[in-house]
């Protein structure tokens, strides 16, 4: 369930980088970067009060990050991951502590999501001994879903190939800056995703979108866009709205929670299927 994308990058940064003044300001990052993380850690709700506080400390975590020093072009201004890793991180925060993931045991993280089922095999004489079932696999930054074990065994043959796989439940991805292509590409994503997982709801998450924008996204397979600054490019900045982001918590939690009433509701009635 640890998903820290931000810390990740400066690590990497960290390690690759040769230059004396790229290295030294990352490591007056990596001190704020720190605090940040530790602060986001002991909050444990979304109560309102606790989102406010996830938003400020947010806030003045980026309001560093991107001071003028770091993005001068002899630094990081090239460097767009290190930025917006930073966003994503704290959508992770945010979406940690929805009590119903930890009551679910479900994972949320980074995962591998199978996208593609195909059977494969090198002789015929020799299927019995070869492992026949292959998934191809889509890295996805934000994914809440169930670790399926798979367990299948060639007639005859003893015993039994296990493999396994991530069932996505809900799938999200984030943006600083929301423009055309990064809907269109996410949106060619998630039409795979529901071919193989019909009830698996994708999200968009971003601070501000181009002004230019003109997808239109009311016919896309995406089910939610939240604009949590609720604005263009091209107005003055506003602070990321509270409001905005619990719609989106709720999003989340009606379908997890829907999700678990219709199963019990099944049993209840005595009829799973029929």
């Amino acid at each position: 369930m640890i998903t820290f994308r931000h810390g990740d990058t400066i690590t990497e940064l960290l390690e690759t980088d040769k230059d004396a003044l790229r290295k030294m300001y990352l490591n007056e990052i990596t001190l704020q970067y720190k605090k940040w993380k530790a602060a986001n850690l002991e909050i444990t709700s979304n109560s309102r009060e606790d989102l406010r506080k996830k938003i400020q400390l947010y806030s003045e975590y980026r309001n560093f990050l991107f001071t003028r020093k770091f993005r001068e072009e002899n630094t990081f201004l090239k460097q767009r991951k290190l930025f917006e890793t930073a966003f994503s991180e704290f959508i992770y925060y945010v979406i940690k502590d929805l009590k119903i993931i930890k009551e679910m045991d479900l994972h949320f993280g980074r995962a591998d999501v199978p996208l593609n089922l195909k059977f494969e095999y090198d002789k015929l004489e020799n299927m019995k001994k070869e492992r026949l079932l292959y998934f191809s696999n889509q890295k996805m930054r934000m994914v809440v879903g169930k670790n399926l074990q798979i367990k299948y065994r060639i007639q005859g043959r003893k015993s039994y190939i296990e493999l396994e796989m991530m069932l996505p439940i809900i799938i999200a991805e984030t943006a600083m800056v929301l423009d055309d292509w990064f809907v269109l590409s996410y949106q060619n994503q998630v039409r795979r995703v529901k071919s193989l997982y019909p009830k698996c709801l994708s999200f968009i998450i971003c601070e501000v979108v181009h002004n230019d924008f003109r997808v239109d996204v009311s016919s896309s397979n995406i089910d939610g866009i939240y604009i949590l600054q609720q604005q263009t490019t091209r107005m003055k900045r506003r602070n990321i709205s509270c409001d905005v982001l619990e719609a989106f918590l709720h999003k989340i939690q009606t379908h997890l929670y829907q999700q678990r009433e219709d199963i019990l509701k099944k049993i209840r009635k005595g009829v799973l299927a029929d």
